[in-house]
């Protein structure tokens, strides 16, 4: 049996799942972190790719995992130690590796020898109505349990493939996952994925179209407690990500290189000073990202209050301070 769920934000698409889970005869299965609660074959549409960001959950979505996980795919780093400084509790579910082996943007971009990404760019410029337009994320020698049943790493991608199709002038992407925990991995999961849709409609310089989401497996943890807040029905406020090739080939590189610089802990309240000294270069959109990335290090590593204010002051996108605030409320009371 297939289930469908549909809307135009992610909160109302998550508030049906909740609600689907609750009402529904539910068989409770076996996994290697705990009995679950699972939905197979489950399909979700987000009408508004732009829509993504779930604010109906506890706990909150850290915005700043999010964007480090964006330009860790965009780049193709693998390395550990990057991404674990916007999530140090990451290798208690990935492994203590140096280099990541299940790592997306690595596999989209270097582990199967090409750019996946800029072949498919390519294609698509190209031929617009290709059908055959898919980035493979899963790689069967390193990520099928061995004989025995027993995993090859504790990395394995849940994300397998993506496809991507140009209909009416829009890019729509249909995003195939073997296994979505929904509580707390499907919200990062759908911003992710949509994020680099809009960055790749930006590329081709169309319009967004929906986003699709299919989970082989969608479940959730029976000893993990949902809190779900009633539906919001707001939407919110965009802050377009399309640049032109020709523009984000300028662009990213210097994001990538101040998110590598504040990434390093020990260097991080000087990094954070020298941007917030220097000239902006980046376009609005993606220095609301750079700015959110400083806030992150100034309240979790520096506690520099006079860098948090500016940052907070030179970010332009309202929703984007809102979430964070949320989340850094739940922080603190946390360590209370």
């Amino acid at each position: 049996m297939a289930f469908f769920y549909e809307g135009d934000t992610i909160n109302e698409i998550f508030n049906k799942i909740y609600h689907s889970f609750e009402t529904s005869k539910n068989i409770t299965i076996p996994s290697q972190r705990g009995d679950t609660i699972e939905k197979l074959h489950s399909i979700i549409s987000l009408h508004n790719p732009q829509q993504r960001w779930l604010t109906i959950r506890k706990p909150s979505i850290s915005l700043a995992y999010v964007f480090a996980e964006l330009i860790i795919l965009l780049s193709g780093n693998n390395e550990a130690k990057i991404i674990n400084s916007w999530n140090p509790s990451l290798p208690k579910f990935q492994g203590d590796y140096q280099k990541y082996p299940g790592s997306y943007g690595n596999r989209l971009k270097y582990q199967f020898g090409f750019d996946q990404l800029e072949q498919a760019y390519s294609a698509l410029l190209h031929e617009p109505s290709s059908r055959q337009i898919v980035l493979s994320i899963w790689k069967p020698d390193l990520d099928l349990p061995k004989t025995q049943g027993i995993p090859n790493s504790m990395d394995i991608p849940c994300n397998v493939i993506s496809m991507l199709k140009i209909r009416d002038n829009k890019l729509h992407w249909s995003q195939i996952m073997r296994s979505n925990d929904f509580y707390l991995g499907l919200p990062y999961d759908v911003i992710l994925f949509s994020l680099l849709q809009e960055v790749f409609a930006g590329w081709l310089e169309i319009e967004l179209g929906e986003y699709s989401h299919f989970c082989d497996s969608l479940h959730y943890y029976v000893n993990k407690k949902m809190n779900i807040a009633e539906t919001d029905d707001s939407t919110f406020q965009i802050e377009d990500l399309r640049l032109k090739k020709s523009e984000y080939d300028k662009a990213f590189p210097i994001l990538y290189s101040y998110f590598t610089s504040l990434s390093d802990n020990e260097k991080v309240e000087n990094e954070v000073e020298m941007i917030i000294n220097s000239p902006i270069t980046l376009p609005k959109s993606y220095d609301n990202i750079l700015m959110i990335l400083c806030l992150y290090k100034s309240f979790k590593e520096t506690r520099n209050s006079n860098h948090f204010d500016i940052c907070m002051k030179r970010c332009s996108n309202e929703l984007y301070k809102s979430l964070f605030i949320n989340w850094m409320s739940e922080q603190k009371k946390d360590k209370e």
